[in-house]
């Protein structure tokens, strides 16, 4: 793992010095400590604030943790900025002259003057006061747990809202806070068996944290009341209640009172497309609208969601002169048909699904990787692939839906994006943006002379000669190799374990999803680590190797969650992901090393060759 170490300001961190490591090839995290604690919250927290006054080249975002701050930086940005580090590096080098400063401007020889500058900052932040309904109906859990720690249920009650709170991160869902500071006389371990339901508003009690759950979800923490307050509203400006460095107290309320105070439930729209272009007959087992993903939301525990395989969806909207950030669709295999009601450009991508189109009963199979005139009245139906797991449709334009948080992709957990934050559905209508000059480009290539227009009268398309090279496609094969970077936790697995990573063939298990990709190892028992202890959660990124306790890796893809607390012992790099999303159950990966300046310059090619492309089709 490349890992740097760097001496910490003596006022931010006087005990130990910071760590600094990638996480992924797009990311760094800085750790300021190595247990959770209102010590650790506080480091982090002022650590956030100087960077937010003091912003760094090429940091586009910036996620707090537990005892970590995780930057996420814009990587080519950065390769535009310096011709010699790696954007890494640079962003590095210049969170070390900053961290220097800190500790000359900022703090005062005197340890005193020190932590009164802190709490003065911490007076800064904002205080939420949230009322919860303590009553059997909502707090299943609350006489158990009482009984357990030998305290009455009006102690636990008295004891839970007495403590002042502070947001140490959000994650698991989107705005769900990870609240420090619960009295020691409430911890208590996760339930043994989770629900497979938790209501939203739930609050509960897990370890030595307490939380609330802004979605219903599955969840193992103690329930032991509930508040009437929504903490995750997307069409807000700000789409959680709370942030980071935010102070919370509850106070307790009758089930009456939570009733007057519930929000009036969100009236979802009616989504309504002014340019109706085709109708859903049949979805197939999963499809989606995807455009490259929402950013800028992970500190509120957002995931970027996004199309599986940006490669593909990419390739696509180029093909048909789109922005490469339009929204498109993303299909599973079973039998998608859509049906067309208006002469319609768009390109098809990514699995190798047999296509076919249908028009006055004439049925032709329809090419892939180039663009495809679509005649009004004609039928697309989508086989099963011969290798590859996801396809791709894009519509001259882009298709048409409200944004979610700056994206249209479907987040289906959270209800975001695509129509009314779900799956299609047979009968939805898509809509789409009207063509731009770019879109005409592209139209050039089909001939308006008799002849063609003759045959688009009777054919169900036409489409061009010519298309993109085969080995532009991704994931054709039933064993894929992934490249990766050593994450963190990487050195804590045992000499056998390290050797098996990189080489060994892992099976792709059929409960992978948009989520993450679950593999099974070769060797008995999985990986293992020579260590038991429990990893504070911290940020996470698309690509990013998680060991759960069973000893089998989980790739994380487009839907995960932002942090996580199990052991990072890989990262794949940025333009393999696609090549992760493409893979079947049963298919083998293996996972192969590469540097981390060697997969930042191979994201900066992917750019660069994408940008050559576009012009290339627009100027043909």
């Amino acid at each position: 793992m490349t890992s740097l170490q760097v001496t910490s300001p003596e006022r931010l961190l006087p005990e130990e010095q910071w760590r600094i490591f990638p996480c992924g090839d797009s990311a760094l995290t800085i750790e300021c400590a190595n247990e959770i604690s209102l010590s650790a919250y506080h480091k982090v927290q002022s650590l956030r604030r100087l960077l937010e006054s003091h912003v760094l080249s090429g940091v586009c975002e910036m996620v707090p943790a537990f005892t970590t701050l995780t930057l996420v930086i814009d990587i080519v940005k950065l390769s535009s900025l310096s011709a010699t580090d790696s954007p890494s590096q640079f962003v590095l080098e210049q969170l070390q002259r900053l961290l220097q400063t800190y500790d000359a401007e900022y703090f005062s020889e005197s340890v005193a003057s020190a932590a009164q500058s802190a709490i003065q900052s911490m007076e800064q932040t904002t205080e939420r006061t949230i009322p919860v309904c303590y009553e059997a109906e909502y707090a299943p859990d609350l006489q158990e747990l009482a009984s357990s720690l030998r305290l009455s249920t009006e102690e636990v009650i008295r004891l839970h809202t007495e403590s002042e709170y502070h947001v140490a991160m959000l994650g698991f869902t989107p705005g769900f806070p990870y609240l420090l500071g619960l009295n020691a006389l409430l911890a208590a371990p996760r339930k043994q068996t989770p629900r497979l339901h938790v209501p939203a508003g739930a609050v509960g009690i897990a370890g030595a944290q307490t939380g609330i759950y802004p979605l219903a979800s599955p969840g193992g923490w103690n329930i032991i009341g509930q508040t009437p307050l929504r903490l995750f509203s997307p069409e807000a400006s700000s789409p959680t209640l709370f942030k980071a460095g935010d102070r919370v107290r509850f106070y307790a309320v009758s089930k009456a009172e939570c009733e007057r105070l519930a929000s009036a439930v969100a009236v979802s729209r009616v989504y309504e497309p002014s340019n109706p272009t085709a109708r859903i007959l049949q979805t197939g087992l999963l499809a989606t609208i995807q455009d490259a993903g929402r950013f800028g939301w992970r500190e509120y525990g957002v995931p970027q969601s996004g199309a599986a395989d940006i490669d593909s969806l990419t390739l696509a909207n180029i093909l048909v002169g789109n922005d490469r950030n339009e929204a498109a669709l993303e299909i599973l295999p079973g039998g998608f048909t859509v049906s067309f009601e208006q002469d319609t450009l768009i390109a098809l991508t990514g699995a190798d699904m047999s296509a076919e189109a249908t028009l006055n009963r004439i049925t032709k199979l329809l090419p892939s990787y180039r663009p495809v005139l679509m005649r009004s009245g004609a039928t697309l139906r989508m086989k099963n692939p011969q290798s590859g797991l996801r396809s791709y449709i894009a519509f001259a334009g882009g298709i048409d839906t409200p944004l979610s948080l700056g994206s249209r992709s479907t987040y289906e957990r959270a209800g975001l994006g695509g129509i009314g934050g779900r799956a299609l559905q047979k009968g939805d209508v898509i809509g789409c943006k009207p063509n731009t000059p770019q879109n005409a480009a592209v139209m050039r290539f089909f001939n308006p002379s008799s002849t063609a227009q003759s045959a688009l009268q009777v054919l169900p398309f036409l489409a061009t000669r010519w298309s993109l090279h085969a080995g532009l496609v991704s994931g054709k094969r039933s064993s894929v190799t992934l490249r990766v970077i050593r994450g963190a936790e990487y050195d804590n697995l045992t000499e056998v374990s390290k050797e098996a990573l990189f080489g060994q063939r892992l099976r792709v298990l059929p409960n992978s999803d948009r989520m993450g990709l679950r593999l099974r190892t070769e060797q008995e028992g999985g990986f293992t680590a020579n260590t038991a202890q429990q990893l504070v959660s911290r940020a996470v990124m698309l690509g990013t190797v998680q060991l759960p306790p069973d000893g089998q890796p989980i790739v994380l893809l487009a839907d995960s969650q932002t942090t996580g607390g199990y052991p990072v012992i890989a990262h794949v790099i940025s333009v393999d992901v696609p090549r992760a999303a493409q893979v079947r159950a049963n298919d083998y990966i293996i996972f192969e090393e590469i540097a981390l300046e060697e997969a930042q310059k191979l994201y900066i090619e992917r750019e660069r060759s994408w940008n050559v492309l576009a012009r290339g089709i627009q100027s043909r």
